[in-house]
């Protein structure tokens, strides 16, 4: 399982507290919970930390892929917002434009 933290460096008065996001993966071994840092989230050596760890557990690369975006400021809201646009008020542009590429993509 992967987590995502934020952690305070610990500096009296530092104004970019708390800092991050840092990944982190946990897992279970002689029931004991141990966790291994992986890296700071969008950095390339984290990625391929990731994607090592994936070639055993591969649910990692969707774990990793969602918190990228969670840790992105406001694609949460921007998702919501167009989940809860009702399609009367998408442009109809855009509606043809999505199907049309998805048939290509299932051919």
């Amino acid at each position: 399982m992967l987590q995502l933290k934020e952690i305070k460096c610990g500096k009296k008065g530092c104004s970019k507290c708390p800092h991050g996001f840092y990944v982190y993966a946990y897992w279970r071994q002689n029931n004991k919970i141990r966790s291994k840092y992986l890296g700071k989230v969008g950095d390339p050596e984290t990625q391929r930390k990731v994607d090592e760890l994936a070639k055993d557990h591969p649910r990692v690369t969707a774990e990793y892929e969602t918190m990228y975006l969670e840790s992105t400021p406001g694609v949460k809201e921007k998702i919501l917002k167009g989940i809860n646009t009702p399609l009367s008020e998408c442009q109809e542009d855009n509606i043809k434009e999505s199907v049309s590429n998805a048939n290509a993509a299932a051919k």
